[in-house]
């Protein structure tokens, strides 16, 4: 007896461990200090802190989050070629990471999304390619600007294909498990697979891309290619109201053409969304089981799973929240007279929000599953120790640190890149060619002056792309 006792007390304590060690819980305090860099424009002092805590806090299955946070910042402290190179290599690990998840999803299903390689929010594999066109730009590369902007196009118009060949991939497999067979997803296709449905891909058109690709056409003289863009730009207004919820900037005047100059500003405002963990309950009955949340809002529904009633489990899920600026305006100072106040092009994070909103019933379904599965497992090693365990108090104890065990590996995965700001705001200020001292005021509700960016003297050039970017990420 005292060995099958001495038994599940190692076991259990191997997996607890185990659990510990395999970071099944997000920490975010870990940016505390970076983010005091962040707010007072110390980008290199960020980048540092990055690169000296890379071993400490990034660990192998986060390589995604660490080249996204640093091809960020590379980008806010002017180093661009280093930014790309980064950027890169996040856009490369998160195409090949999601393929090789789509590949084991018998084994992930399984699996704490905290506990597998983090592949990246699609807003994120959006935007990066929307600051290496930022880099290649101020690098003077045309072309390799113009390719990262048709890659954005191309992610867009896949987007609803990538999650709907998932759920279907993953509805196979659920079938599988549920069915109790041991087989893996490629050998599971039957009629009695379980549907799951991706949400309806609500974005397809990236006004602020749009609006790159357009200034790009511009200063090559490619009059009609940049009208296209113009139009799709006000297309974006008109078809995608949930994200361009906000009046359109005046743009027509950017294709007149003039003997001057014209300097372009594009600033970049506020955090990144965040994710929170919302607890969802389970509730087992005959052949179906009853699942609840208040948070973020009331939610209730049942679902057909072929169990007993009677027992409760719980998991988490996250939820996007979005974080905003403190920046009510912003002004731009030209040669010192008030030349314009620049406008939103773009909130990214309506993109960020909607781009989330795609996959989650497919993570939803997934974790109910995986709660599910794992805990009627846990309830089957239960009754065993009540049968093998004969002192009633340590047969508890047993149970209870399983409890625990389950727990512990259904927290929610909170992983998202930390630098991207939540809003683009452009302006265009035309001038005579030659030298001109650009100042750019940023100010809140109240008209208070928050931050003074002063980009020096700027050489503007008639008929180029004078581009100035800025950046207040409060």
């Amino acid at each position: 007896m005292l060995n099958i006792i001495k038994k599940y007390f190692i076991q259990l304590i191997i997996v607890i461990m185990i659990i510990g060690c395999s970071s099944t819980k997000t920490n975010v305090s870990q940016y505390e200090e970076i983010d005091k860099n962040i707010y007072l424009g110390n980008y290199q002092t960020a980048i540092t802190q990055i690169e000296s805590s890379k071993d400490k806090v990034y660990k192998e299955k986060d390589k995604v989050l660490y080249f996204l946070n640093l091809g960020i910042l590379y980008h806010y402290s002017g180093q661009y070629e280093k930014s790309n190179d980064l950027l890169t290599k996040a856009e490369f690990a998160m195409e090949d990471l999601f393929t090789k998840s789509v590949s084991k999803l018998a084994t992930s299903l399984l699996l704490n999304d905290n506990a597998l390689d983090y592949s990246g929010e699609d807003y994120e594999d959006i935007y990066l390619n929307v600051f290496k066109a930022l880099n290649y730009i101020h690098l003077n590369e045309k072309d390799a600007s113009f390719v990262e902007i048709n890659r954005i196009n191309l992610k867009l118009d896949k987007l609803d294909d990538k999650y709907k060949d998932l759920g279907d991939k993953m509805g196979a497999v659920l079938a599988s498990k549920m069915n109790k067979e041991d087989t893996e997803e490629d050998e599971s296709e039957n009629d009695e697979n379980v549907k799951i449905k991706a949400e309806k891909n609500k974005f397809h058109n990236d006004a602020l891309g749009k609006l790159l690709s357009m200034l790009l056409y511009r200063s090559d003289n490619d009059w009609d290619d940049a009208q296209m863009d113009l139009d799709k730009i006000k297309e974006a207004w008109h078809s995608q109201g949930q994200i361009y919820n906000f009046d359109m900037p005046q743009l027509d005047s950017y294709l007149e053409t003039t003997d001057d100059a014209k300097i372009n500003i594009f600033s970049f405002i506020g955090k990144s969304p965040i994710k929170k963990a919302a607890t969802y309950y389970i509730t087992t009955f005959d052949g179906y089981v009853n699942i609840t949340s208040t948070e973020p809002i009331a939610f209730s529904e049942t679902m057909s799973w072929p169990c007993e009633e009677g027992k409760h489990f719980k998991f988490s899920l996250p939820y996007m929240v979005k974080t905003g600026s403190d920046v009510s305006r912003i002004s731009v100072i030209i040669d010192g007279v008030e030349a314009q106040e620049l406008n939103m092009i773009e909130n990214m994070e309506n993109v960020a929000h909607t781009t989330f909103k795609v996959k989650a019933p497919i993570t939803y379904i997934k974790s109910v599953a995986r709660t599910i599965l794992k805990g009627l497992a846990a309830e089957q090693a239960k009754d065993k120790m009540d049968k093998q365990i004969a002192n009633p108090y340590l047969s508890f104890a047993a149970k209870l640190a399983t409890n625990v065990a389950v727990d512990m590996t259904e927290n929610a995965d909170l992983r998202i890149s930390r630098f991207f700001p939540s809003k683009a705001m452009i302006g265009e200020i035309e001038v005579s060619p030659g030298m001109h001292n650009v100042i750019i005021k940023y100010f809140d509700i109240n008209n208070q002056l928050l931050y003074t960016d002063d980009q020096g003297v700027i050489f503007a050039k008639a008929s180029e792309l004078n581009l100035v970017e800025s950046f207040y990420l409060q």
